[in-house]
């Protein structure tokens, strides 16, 4: 079986939003590591094989952000350290990030590879958006999901703007496709 190269893979799945910043899509990301291909990248990877079945359903239950993040660092056999660090609380390891460079030490133990991590996370972690969410601090590093950005008016302190937000990162009722919001 030839080895699937799964940095090329991701890359070939970017999008890129009003800022000039690349992101992953979601759904993109979901259709490319299905559990045929994330068996494969753990045998491929030399996880332990009395690991993988544990690595893979808590990958596609909620972990498939880290594990693509760990893929295109190519560090994937370090699936088994967030595994090991979990402190059996299900392995929600998606519902974690972002995982600052000091959280990633006490993982990962080596600092090169957390700040790669640290790094490239954000390339997985565009916020999706829903109906009737309250207020949300992100951090400097998130990168949205705007396609375009229409400056539409301003007043005294703020600049409003109508955004395009990429179609898999909203989940608003009657809304299909990409949908617009106005943003300051």
């Amino acid at each position: 079986m030839a080895e699937i190269d799964i940095c090329r893979e991701l890359d070939a799945l970017d999008v890129v939003n009003f800022e000039k910043n690349r992101f992953i899509p979601l759904n993109r990301l979901e259709r490319l590591l299905t559990r045929e291909k994330i068996v494969t990248l753990l045998a491929q990877n030399n996880v332990e094989f009395h690991l993988r079945a544990e690595a893979t359903s808590t990958i596609l239950s909620n972990g498939i952000r880290l594990f693509a993040t760990l893929a295109s660092i190519r560090s994937i056999k370090l699936i088994t350290r967030f595994l090991a660090t979990d402190s059996f609380s299900g392995a929600q390891l998606d519902s974690k990030l972002p995982l600052s460079e000091s959280d990633l030490l006490g993982i990962i133990r080596d600092p090169n590879t957390c700040t790669q991590f640290f790094q490239r996370q954000w390339r997985f972690l565009a916020p999706v958006f829903q109906e009737n969410q309250s207020y949300r601090e992100l951090a400097d590093w998130t990168i949205l999901p705007f396609l375009r950005r229409t400056k539409i008016g301003q007043g005294g302190f703020a600049v409003v703007y109508k955004v395009t937000v990429d179609a898999s990162h909203h989940r608003i009722a009657g809304a299909h496709g990409e949908v617009g919001a106005s943003s300051s």
